[in-house]
């Protein structure tokens, strides 16, 4: 019995049952705790015990390994799955800093701290310690990792230092330090694309009026007051001449190894674009920086170049270009990013375009991008069905090439049709004048779209006569 026998006799009846069912229930939930208690000790040596067997069988669990992930990013999410954190993504970025070092003292490379301070290329994104330092190299994901220190989650703990409000760093070998970098050939393009192809007021009067009259002969009155139509090869004369007499370039295309003195600190991480999810990620872990910010994601993108086409129309009192033109070049430039088909036709004549809205834009631009979504969805899938049949009848020897995805295809060919514009002695120097990217960071110096002839290339996508 619970209750001894003539306990609180003295009490009324009604007070007695009530104080006995409090008792009971205190009692029930002693006992409900207990029961709890014995389950999570079970539960605690079964989870001891597994992870003992798989370490002694040298095998893991792909759930644990995820679940450590997690506690150790702190919910840092890249994508619409979880990046794991391997001893492979540890080791490439040792490679990476050992082929650096190496190509360093090969080459020889002199130091650049005399262009400016050597803290005016870094931003100091939290307030840890060691302190740590980003080299911002523009167009490596650069917009996406200071949207990301601006917005992560222990915000309290993140501060923004631009290049023209630094601290000093005492010591920089205690720092933790790293950058990004990207293919060079595609990183050029880039620039060219989001700052003078893309409707973009601002650059076409500080960068284009100015490489026109630098690079172009018998240019148009139109074409000096404007820069609006600046041409790729004309870009790429831009890009010869500043790295041959050693003038000061535009940031968005100087070298990423003079942009960050990549030879005169030790960086700890070199991360690159073409890996930009897991190197991320493991970066963001490491200086302890938690985000839900998703890199995957094009809305940014596509907001960019809607909004920048809209602000030229408006602006632009001086009619440089008009209005069916500003929009056609922002539906290329998100062509030529691969967001929307090269296959889906811009959908405005020149009097219709008149009346389009920024809304109307945007709905039109959403529908071609969700029908881009389902075109290369079916054409990789035709693809890996064509790969498999091709397998099931070849010798099992053989070793087909990777799968390249449709949209990564489209930005290929994209590639390919810009520098199919730029004369072979041109790209030849290019090669040469970014000799020291190739040895330190790895990438190709003569690849096969840049070099590869003009047959075959759609170069209609790049045409500015009618523009």
């Amino acid at each position: 019995m619970i209750f001894g026998k003539g306990h609180c006799s003295c009490l009324p009846r009604r007070d007695l049952c009530m104080i006995m069912k409090m008792r009971f229930r205190l009692w029930m939930r002693r006992k409900a705790l207990v029961i709890v208690a014995i389950l999570g000790c079970v539960t605690l040596l079964t989870i001891a015990l597994s992870e003992l067997s798989g370490h002694q069988m040298g095998t893991f669990s792909v759930k644990r390994l995820k679940d450590n992930v997690k506690r150790r990013s702190t919910q840092v999410v890249l994508s619409s799955k979880q990046v794991l954190f391997t001893a492979e993504v540890a080791a490439r970025f040792e490679r990476r800093r050992q082929r650096m070092k190496e190509a360093c003292r090969r080459l020889k490379l002199t130091s650049y701290r005399g262009m400016r301070h050597a803290s005016e290329r870094f931003i100091f994104p939290t307030r840890s310690s060691p302190v740590v330092l980003y080299c911002p190299v523009p167009k490596t994901g650069t917009t996406f990792l200071k949207k990301t220190f601006a917005t992560a989650n222990n915000a309290s703990q993140v501060i923004w230092v631009d290049r023209f409000h630094v601290r000093p760093v005492d010591n920089y070998d205690k720092a933790v330090m790293f950058f990004f970098t990207r293919e060079p050939y595609s990183r050029i393009l880039s620039a060219y694309i989001d700052k003078l192809w893309s409707p973009n007021l601002q650059f076409w009067r500080v960068l284009g009026k100015p490489l026109v009259h630098g690079v172009r002969h018998n240019a148009s009155l139109r074409s000096l007051e404007c820069g609006h139509d600046v041409t790729f090869p004309e870009f790429i004369r831009y890009f010869i001449d500043g790295m041959t007499r050693g003038s000061r370039i535009n940031t968005h295309v100087v070298p990423t190894h003079k942009f960050c003195e990549t030879c005169d600190y030790d960086y700890d991480y070199i991360g690159k674009l073409e890996t930009f999810r897991e190197d991320a990620a493991y970066i963001l872990s490491a200086i302890n920086v938690t985000t839900s910010e998703s890199y995957s994601n094009n809305d940014d993108v596509i907001s960019h170049h809607i909004i920048q086409a809209f602000y030229t129309n408006h602006i632009d009192k001086t009619h440089c270009a008009k209005k069916h033109h500003i929009l056609l070049r922002a539906w290329r430039a998100l062509q030529i990013r691969g967001i929307i088909s090269m296959s889906i036709p811009f959908p405005f004549s020149e009097s219709q375009a008149l009346s389009v809205f920024r809304t109307t834009f945007t709905l039109v631009i959403q529908k071609a991008v969700d029908k881009t979504n389902l075109i290369f969805r079916n054409l990789d899938q035709k693809q890996i069905h064509s790969v498999s049949l091709s397998k099931s009848r070849a010798s099992r020897s053989s070793q087909s090439p990777p799968l390249l995805q449709s949209r990564d295809r489209q930005k290929k060919m994209a590639l390919a049709s810009a520098y199919s514009l730029v004369p072979k002695a041109h790209k030849l120097k290019m090669m040469k004048l970014m000799r020291e990217e190739f040895e330190l960071f790895g990438y190709e110096a003569k690849p096969d779209d840049v070099f590869a002839s003009k047959k075959d290339r759609n170069q209609k996508i790049f045409d500015l006569s009618d523009i």
